[in-house]
């Protein structure tokens, strides 16, 4: 792991050099049930992307042909980011949807030269510098041009940021897993407090 992260073989790329960056938009007037239908692309919320990590397969909403015509679409693969009231948040699109303006697609990667998910884990990991880009406003946010001036450190072969990807990716198999077996347990807790402290079982003496 240190050889993976001493710095030597990394350059800084500005993310306006690595894709091409787009802001969503919402149809207008966003209550119109007519941009609204129980199928079809999915309509992505801040709520759909922080109940997810890394892959977005689902979306609570979804809009008609009309309303998707009026917004931006993503396709399965895309990389989109938060830039509004909870900034910074990346995730991979896994289905066809589409992005409002409190998030920015990612588009025109080279994927001879980009691994989309190391490109993942780079954003994550400057989620606290986007943070303090952020404009004044009521809730802060960012636009196009202060995400494409960021940069990230990018391994000079796509082959060393899939290796790092993988390190990655196995950590974060470990925390799931981590997680599943502490909720488990939780449940077997929360089960015993119910059955214990009310007396409708008692501890073998």
């Amino acid at each position: 792991m240190k050889k993976l992260f001493d710095g030597n073989g990394l350059r800084k790329v500005k993310l306006s050099e690595i894709a091409t960056i787009r802001r969503g938009a919402s149809p207008r007037p966003i209550l119109n049930k007519a941009y609204f239908s129980d199928s079809g692309r999915g309509w992505i919320r801040i709520e759909d992307v922080t109940s997810s990590y890394k892959y977005l397969n689902k979306t609570s909403q979804y809009l008609s042909d009309l309303g998707a015509s009026k917004s931006v679409s993503v396709n399965k693969g895309d990389l989109i980011m938060s830039i509004c009231a909870t900034i910074g948040k990346p995730i991979i699109v896994n289905i066809p949807a589409c992005i409002h303006d409190g998030f920015v697609l990612f588009g025109n990667i080279d994927d001879t030269k980009y691994d989309r998910e190391y490109l993942f884990y780079a954003l994550q990991s400057i989620e606290t510098d986007f943070l303090r880009k952020k404009q004044s406003g009521t809730q802060g946010n960012l636009n196009t041009t202060l995400v494409g001036k960021t940069e990230i450190f990018v391994p000079k072969t796509i082959e060393e940021q899939r290796k790092i990807v993988e390190v990655f990716s196995t950590l974060d198999k470990k925390l799931s897993l981590q997680t599943t077996q502490k909720h488990k347990l939780e449940r077997i807790k929360r089960g015993l407090m119910n059955d214990l402290l009310t007396g409708k079982k008692r501890v073998n003496s």
